[in-house]
């Protein structure tokens, strides 16, 4: 029974957290996204700040720039259909995000 209960926190918990949130509901190719385990890291601390930010009252616009192909079109992709499918924006209390 508390393990159920554990479970269940546990499960809502994760489905604010932008990473896996992606690797549950995403594909690339077919295969599963993956952010962990494979060398990506820097970009699993970046989807998540960014999801982090954009549920602050009080965030400001965040600005991310490449110097060259390192995966940002593929960053914003995901983090759109983050923005789009986890049910936290767009919903009357917290307005649409904009990714541009």
């Amino acid at each position: 029974m508390e393990d159920q209960v554990l479970e269940k926190i546990r499960s809502q918990l994760l489905n604010i957290d932008p990473v896996n949130f992606c690797e549950n509901k995403l594909t690339l190719d077919g295969n599963p996204f993956r952010l962990t385990g494979n060398g990506y890291k820097p970009f699993s601390d970046i989807y998540r700040y960014v999801g982090i930010k954009a549920l602050e009252k009080s965030s400001l616009p965040i600005v991310i720039t490449a110097g060259r192909q390192v995966g940002k079109t593929t960053l914003a992709c995901a983090l759109s259909m983050y923005f789009l499918g986890s049910g936290l924006f767009g919903n009357g209390t917290n307005p649409a995000i904009r990714l541009i």
